[in-house]
């Protein structure tokens, strides 16, 4: 709610990232944040509503680790879209035929598509797949399930792009291992990779669409209003060094 939000410039940098990949200048994009970062809310709810809001028939797919974390999120977006506030922003509407966790539409043919590894896409596909903590922090230490994410997102997920030249893919997620998604993925050419840690381990610098500079120095804690860096400290003392850095 605006009542607890707290802004961050981290915020600007991944939303002016996200209206690129909606404007066609990226194509794919990989986000990595800590946790309770807001990347979720972010990139798998307001960002496909905004995305709808401007294009009443863009189809989106989008997948978690889990159906109940992929159902979640696309319930938040049904929501936000039957505020009031965004029907005064926007024209787009849901239709009433079918709204489900698991699948909605608009009255413009547009769609949200929310699955999970192992989930059945037969017949669907979209303009925009999002990839939102595919795997489960605990299993990323599993070789077998590190691989049977990767092959169902190779073999499955990726043939269901609308169109393979101007679809766009975004993964958001924190990193849980050496050898996780995120490093499947930088293995190969032409992903973005915005990666900010809790506490910046060098300095960051961005520049913006609209020409405004943000960024960080080393040391700096991502969202001090937040997490400060007392708090993270603490943490660092009670967690192994592998949890903290995860």
């Amino acid at each position: 709610t605006p009542d607890n939000y707290l802004h961050a410039w981290y915020l600007d940098l991944l939303a002016d990232k996200l209206e690129q990949v909606a404007n066609g200048k990226i194509k794919r994009l990989i986000i990595c944040v800590p946790p309770r970062s807001g990347k979720s809310l972010l990139t798998s709810v307001a960002f496909p509503a905004w995305v709808m809001g401007h294009n009443p028939t863009a189809r989106i797919v989008t997948a978690s680790y889990n159906q109940e974390l992929a159902s979640d999120l696309c319930n938040k977006q049904i929501d936000l879209m039957n505020r009031d506030f965004y029907k005064r922003a926007f024209n787009t509407r849901l239709s009433k035929r079918r709204c489900n966790a698991e699948y909605f539409a608009t009255t413009k043919g547009g769609e949200r598509i929310a699955t999970s590894p192992g989930g059945t896409l037969t017949g669907r596909g979209g303009d925009i797949i999002i990839l939102d903590d595919i795997i489960k922090p605990a299993d990323a230490f599993s070789d077998t399930k590190r691989k049977n994410v990767n092959d169902w997102v190779e073999h499955t997920l990726y043939s269901r792009l609308n169109d393979k030249k101007t679809g766009s893919i975004i993964v958001v997620m924190q990193r849980v291992h050496e050898d996780d998604f995120v490093a499947h993925l930088l293995e190969k050419k032409g992903f973005e990779y915005i990666a900010l840690p809790a506490i910046a381990i060098e300095d960051e610098s961005f520049k913006l669409t609209d020409g405004r500079n943000v960024g960080r120095k080393i040391g700096e804690v991502l969202h001090p209003a937040r997490d400060p860096i007392y708090i993270l400290r603490e943490l660092e003392k009670n967690m192994t060094p592998f949890h903290f850095s995860t």
